[in-house]
């Protein structure tokens, strides 16, 4: 199950990682140059892309529903609980969902918004 949320969500790493070091690959020759240099530069870049990685991941049904139904993940769950019982079982579900969702993405902003971009 978390094999196919990863293949669903890793699409998203090469894009981000393509525009986050291409224009920064000239200068990086050392690998002391990498290590100091790039990675500071690209670490803010770099959680973004996980979080759209892990947001996208969670909210994959097509695939989860195909492969791997059972253990159920949250997406499977509400559509089941939406299916046998109706909306008002599923709400329930689909709230919290958003809500952990939600909280996951605000503490991983704080978290990586330490530092502003050196533009701004």
């Amino acid at each position: 199950m978390i094999v196919v949320e990863v293949l669903e969500a890793i699409a998203k790493v090469p894009v981000s990682a393509i525009t986050i070091f291409s224009p920064i690959t000239a200068a990086a020759n050392d690998g002391s140059v990498a290590v100091t240099v790039v990675v500071p530069l690209a670490a803010r870049p770099i959680v973004s892309g996980m979080i759209m990685m892990w947001a996208r991941g969670m909210s994959e049904f097509g695939a989860v529903m195909i492969i791997a139904y059972h253990p159920m993940v949250t997406p499977v769950l509400i559509f089941e609980r939406f299916s046998a019982y109706g909306l008002k079982y599923a709400q329930t579900v689909a709230v919290l969902f958003i809500a952990v969702c939600l909280i996951f993405f605000v503490v991983l902003r704080l978290l990586a918004g330490g530092k502003k971009d050196a533009q701004r």
